[in-house]
């Protein structure tokens, strides 16, 4: 993946079209769907940019944008990438600060790979990169506020289990190595 494959003008729909989250968000009514696929075309977007092979320096500045990018649309100036989010954003109370963790995140991967981190740095990483997802989509979802916190557990198992090659590599497998399962009999 490189720089250019992240560069803003993304059709949110056609960016998650090849994948089972499309499917899924797809009976959604229109305006939670957009929202949802907004925050995927987001995720995506700053994800491809931490994981691409550009410079880690090209990578930090590309994620620096976006927080620029997230801070004008909170203050009700969005760049053109951001434009449609005004909508969602207020109609479903997202936080900036999630955002940001989302970006915040990414970025613990561009200075250093983070392989078999201590157990504070991998809650944190979860916290950013899993759970700010998690309270973003409770919020498009409807859920009442009181549901948020419980957003967390299930946005980390959710992404635990749909991404072990992602979590091998954290823990410091080389990415094609097959997945460690056991079996315990009683």
């Amino acid at each position: 993946m490189t720089l250019e494959a992240t560069a803003p003008g993304t059709d949110h729909g056609t960016t998650a079209s090849g994948s089972s989250f499309y499917a899924a968000m797809r009976i959604l009514p229109r305006e939670q769907r957009e929202a949802m696929f907004q925050i995927y075309s987001f995720c995506r977007k700053v994800d491809d940019i931490a994981d691409s092979d550009g410079p880690r320096e090209e990578r930090l500045a590309a994620l620096q944008q976006w927080r620029n990018d997230i801070d004008a649309l909170y203050q009700g100036r969005p760049p053109s990438r951001l434009a449609d989010y005004v909508a969602s954003v207020k109609r479903f109370n997202l936080q900036r600060a999630d955002f940001l963790a989302i970006v915040d995140g990414m970025e613990m991967d561009v200075p250093q790979d983070i392989r078999a981190p201590d157990l504070a740095t991998l809650d944190l990483y979860c916290d950013r990169v899993a759970s700010a997802v998690g309270r973003l989509s409770v919020r498009v979802f409807g859920l009442p506020e009181a549901v948020v916190p419980w957003s967390v557990p299930v946005a980390v198992a959710s992404s635990v289990m749909r991404r072990p090659p992602f979590w091998r590599r954290h823990a410091g497998q080389p990415p094609g190595a097959p997945a460690r399962r056991r079996c315990h009999r009683n």
